[in-house]
């Protein structure tokens, strides 16, 4: 995979007001990204409502992405549960660049062996390069550089991280490691 030098936009999912995906607006709003320059996009993010997503809508939002859109496509494969992330790794395979997963969500405050075991889980099963995602926030299970540090030295597809927390003192931190060399 070449190395990311430009931003990555995390996509929004559009939604008809029946619930279901609008994949017509989806292919214009990839078509006008494309046109103004964006090389990369995120699928599933936490701007795709990803986790009101079943695993099939998941799947065909990847899907539809890669076949309207030619740049770089990091696909978020999180998922509470193991072998959901595992089918959506599966799948990436066959659509994505690049797959991004967040520790554990809802099980707030594991301790650090816990959300450890977690991604040498998800890296052990993925082929693809890896992004962590670290959005606290949102998960109330921080990403500790300490980990990303212990992670890169067993995983050399374990590419880079999403830092969402908006903590400059941690951002400075995950710099430090030796992500992807």
């Amino acid at each position: 995979m070449k190395t990311i030098a430009g931003p990555i936009f995390a996509i929004v999912t559009p939604f008809q007001t029946s619930g279901e995906i609008d994949f017509t607006a989806l292919e214009h709003y990839l078509s006008f990204l494309q046109e103004k320059g964006v090389e990369t996009i995120l699928t599933n993010g936490t701007t795709a409502e990803f986790p009101s997503l079943s695993l099939a809508e998941r799947m065909t939002l990847v899907q539809h992405c890669r076949q309207g859109f030619q740049g770089t496509l990091l696909n978020n494969v999180s998922s509470c549960c193991l072998s959901d992330s595992f089918k959506l790794i599966d799948h990436s395979a066959n659509y994505a660049d690049a797959v991004v997963t967040l520790p554990p969500y809802y099980y707030a405050h594991l301790p650090e062996l816990g959300i450890l075991s977690f991604f040498r889980a998800i890296l052990q099963h993925s082929s693809l390069p890896v992004y962590l995602y670290h959005f606290p926030k949102h998960t109330q299970n921080a990403i500790t550089p300490s980990m990303v540090e212990i992670l890169v030295k067993e995983y050399d597809h374990l590419i880079g991280i999403k830092d969402s927390e908006a903590n400059l003192e941690t951002a400075l931190k995950f710099k430090t490691c030796k992500i992807g060399t």
